[in-house]
């Protein structure tokens, strides 16, 4: 028996029906009815929204990304790569998830790992 592919999940369809909300709200009714001030308020929550999809998107494209030279303590010590973990990260536009490898000494307790961010 043969293995089936993986279906392949494209980043950017969320993001692409959030755009797709956007503009269905603008050519509705609803839309045509309620004050300027009134839509610039929804069109910026939803243009927020749309904007944080497209982050996400763009994560989840680059991760778990890997380290451009070796990781080192500050002795100098080369650190292993850990697996890969997933944390939330606050950016201008709402929270979207990050998935980083960490890295440790052999053997170290899984509190000494560091993201490769902020090591030599």
């Amino acid at each position: 028996m043969s293995a089936l592919p993986c279906p392949v999940v494209d980043p950017f369809a969320a993001p692409g029906q959030a755009y797709a909300t956007i503009t269905s709200f603008l050519r509705s009714e609803e839309a045509q009815r309620v004050k300027h001030s009134e839509l610039e308020r929804q069109l910026e929550v939803m243009g927020r929204e749309l904007m944080r999809k497209l982050l996400q998107a763009h994560l989840d494209l680059r991760e778990p990304g890997k380290a451009a030279e070796p990781v080192r303590d500050a002795a100098g010590t080369i650190l292993a790569p850990t697996p890969a973990h997933t944390r939330n990260l606050e950016s201008i536009f709402g929270t979207v998830e990050v998935t980083r490898t960490g890295y440790g000494a052999e053997g170290a307790a899984p509190s000494g790992n560091r993201s490769g961010q902020g090591c030599i």
